[in-house]
């Protein structure tokens, strides 16, 4: 007969097993559900984030790129847009209007290229990883290595003038290898790339790096910087103006970076009025056919094109 005084422990033991396997059952159910809960909410705040974005979008003839950092959840710049924010990544705004976006968690990584419409969030880590130091020099990664080595320091001895006839970056200091900052006393330098010292007449540049984010070379960006030998455009440069490198002298290569060829004004007056003969243009090999077809009737005979 059954003892009335409680159970026995063999039965006690039986009942902690089925309440352990029922835990071992449940348990991760309960956090699975959390975790898409979780991914759910955070995917919906970067879809609002996305939508943000792209109402700030510039509308302008010539659309430009622009780059938002992520660091520890918090945005910068920021932009108006609902939730909050998780991780540390980059979310870049290229020529079109497209938006991509790579960002790690402590769990996951957010994810969407520029075709995509929608953000992904996938266990583990990005496959890549998000260049989160100098953003705007990742186009040169040695440029942005020695800016984090700390070998190399951005520019700080700048101003940036907007009047009609001094439009543009005013360099007061003597270096003639400049790394140039993304913005100026909070201002972006995205049309802004003519460099000049405070009287308007020319430095005698050796090298100068721009951020990516600058749209527009200006005319007479680069006259008479007689010791110019080298010139790298950022990917986000979509039009040149005329005269560009009018005078520079010891020029040798430009190099261009973005695989969507610029506009440049043609002509007589055009971009490349009086560039050297033997400047030679390096442009990616995915894109060489397109610059050919674009710029080989506004260039002299001496002047390549090549693909890299």
């Amino acid at each position: 007969m059954r003892s009335e005084k409680g159970f026995t422990l063999l039965e006690l033991l039986g009942v902690m097993i089925v309440l352990a396997v029922i835990s071992l059952i449940a348990v991760p159910i309960v956090m699975d559900s959390v975790n898409e809960s979780r991914k759910s909410t955070l995917r919906n705040s970067y879809q609002s984030l996305l939508k943000a974005i792209d109402m700030n979008k510039s509308y302008d003839t010539i659309n430009f790129s622009k780059m938002y950092v992520v660091r520890e959840g918090v945005l910068n710049p920021d932009v108006d847009y609902e939730g909050e924010l998780e991780g540390d990544g980059t979310i870049v705004v290229n020529s079109k209007g497209q938006i991509k976006v790579l960002v790690q968690t402590e769990d996951w990584c957010i994810s969407k290229e520029y075709e995509d419409s929608k953000v992904s969030i996938q266990d583990g880590e990005c496959s890549t990883s998000a260049d989160l130091t100098y953003p705007e020099y990742a186009y040169v990664p040695e440029i942005q290595q020695a800016l984090i080595d700390g070998t190399r320091q951005l520019e700080t001895d700048v101003t940036l003038a907007l009047d009609e006839t001094t439009s543009g970056i005013i360099y007061n200091g003597t270096s003639q290898d400049l790394i140039l900052p993304s913005s100026i006393a909070g201002t972006p330098l995205w049309e802004y790339s003519f460099v000049s010292k405070p009287d308007g007449t020319p430095l005698p540049l050796a090298t100068i790096y721009m951020p990516d984010g600058i749209q527009k070379i200006n005319t007479y960006a680069f006259k008479d910087e007689t010791q110019l030998n080298f010139i790298t455009f950022p990917p986000s440069v979509v039009i040149l103006d005329n005269w560009v490198f009018e005078g520079a002298t010891a020029l040798q290569t430009i190099t261009f970076t973005s695989t969507e060829v610029p506009t440049i004004i043609e002509g007589s007056n055009g971009t490349f009025k009086n560039l050297k003969s033997d400047v030679t243009i390096r442009v990616p090999q995915e894109a060489l056919a397109n610059y050919k077809a674009a710029w080989t009737s506004s260039l002299g005979s001496g002047n390549q094109i090549i693909g890299y």
